[in-house]
Formats: structure tokens, sequence, C-alpha cells
């Protein structure tokens, strides 16, 4: 085992509901640590605690001690109330009706990147020592705010990885905030999608296209690195992000 592992319930009184929070530190600590973010953090780390019982498993996908890097996790709100946090913009384009959304969703985004920021970050950093600028991960709506989280912070957040994110969430709005948006040269973004992220092709095709017009405005941006890539026959399950989280942390990190 190269890493110890610490969870902890929190109280948020700004988004009014108990986070799970884990946070994972190397077993041999050789200086200030990289810090790495994830949302969704009840699929991080162990299958029971995750939604459909099968996590990304990030405690054996890299090693902590060779990387000398910090992990800290939050768990995401229910139902509708976790597209409240994981987006700025209420959507109200319907482009996925679905019948369990039964309101408005979205537009709470700033006050979750000010509990991470404020709170959270804080809170890993009494595990240990770590170095001032983050990296943040999430897939689908986790993927939507890992990018507006570099944008709102971008002092803190210089890493992101976005996976089969759900760009179409908000679309309009997001895309004007993204060509909007000031990025810099010590930025390195990580996106994909996949081929059959649902099991309509009308919605397969909607998720790789708004991901294709993320990534072409990026393409515009002053940023250090920019990966995209379309991921064959690539589904929307944590099983798939699984499969490839390894290789982009490896490849973040080594930026």
């Amino acid at each position: 085992m190269n890493h110890q592992l610490f969870e902890r319930i929190l109280t948020s009184k700004a988004l009014k509901r108990n986070m799970l929070v884990h946070v994972a530190v190397p077993t041999r600590i050789d200086g200030p640590l990289k810090g790495i973010f994830f949302n969704d953090g009840q699929n991080v780390w162990n299958d029971d605690q995750a939604s459909f019982n099968q996590s990304w498993g990030v405690g054996e996908a890299i090693d902590f001690n060779l990387h000398q890097i910090l992990v800290v996790s939050v768990s995401c709100a229910d139902g509708m109330d976790r597209l409240d946090e994981y987006s700025k913009f209420v959507d109200k384009s319907g482009e996925f009706p679905v019948d369990w959304i039964t309101r408005d969703v979205g537009g709470k985004a700033d006050l979750y990147l000010q509990e991470v920021v404020e709170v959270i970050l804080p809170f890993a950093q009494s595990f240990a020592n770590c170095k001032p600028e983050w990296m943040m991960l999430g897939s689908s709506m986790g993927g939507v705010i890992s990018l507006t989280a570099m944008i709102e912070y971008p002092h803190i957040f210089k890493k992101i990885a976005g996976l089969s994110n759900a760009f179409w969430f908000a679309k309009e709005e997001f895309l004007d905030y993204v060509k909007d948006a000031t990025f810099s040269l010590d930025q390195h973004v990580y996106l994909d999608v996949g081929t059959k992220e649902s099991g309509i092709q009308k919605e397969n095709q909607i998720y790789v296209d708004c991901n294709v017009d993320v990534a072409q405005v990026l393409l515009d941006k002053p940023l250090g690195s920019l990966t995209f890539v379309r991921v064959e026959d690539g589904e929307h399950n944590e099983l798939a992000w699984k499969e490839r989280i390894g290789g982009i942390l490896h490849q973040l990190l080594s930026k």
C-alpha cells in the first residue's frame, strides 16, 4: 500500500448538506505534495461506496509515493442538487429531457467552488503540506465543474481533466462562458468523450458534438497543453472511466 486513506463527514453550512470527504497521502512524504481534487468523490475509492457499486479505484491506479501526491475527494449532492452545484448556469434547453428532472437545475457552481477553495482544500492540507497549485478531475457534470474551476480560480487550478463531459448542459451559456474566459500557458487541460455515451444514437452525437465545440474554443486559447480524445465505443459509466483514469493522471502529472 503506497498511501493512507482517511475518511471524514463534513457538514457544509453553505451547501446545506453533509459531504463524504476522503484524503489520501503517500506513506512516504519527501516535501510539499501535488494536490489533486476529485468531484463525485463517492465513486473514487471503494466499490461499496460508489453510486453503482463500481469505483474508479484511484488508490490502485497510481503510485502515491512515486508521484508525491495528496488526493482529496468530495461526494456529490443528491439527485437534482448535484446538477445545481456542478453548473454555473441554469439549464433550460431541454437537450436531454428526463422524467426525474422536475424543476430548473443548475446555477450554484460558484457556491460549490467557494466551499471547495475555502473549506475543503485547507482541510486536506491539514493532513500534509501541499503545493499551492491543484489539479481537478471529474466525469460528466464533474467535467463541467472542473473546467469552471479552472476559469474561476486560475491561480489555483492549473490542471484539469474532464471525462465524458456533459457540456450539453446549458450549452450555449457555457460555450459563451468558455469563449470569454482567460487562460494561460501554465494551464493544462485534458478532455475526452466516448462515442457510446448513451444508448440512443442521437444522444451519442450530442455528447460528441458539444465536446468538440468546447475543445475547438480551447484550441484558440493560450494553454500550456490541450488533449482531446474521442474514445471509440467509450460508455458513460464508472468502469469506463476507471479504465482510463490511471493514464490520464500520469499524463497530467508529467506536465
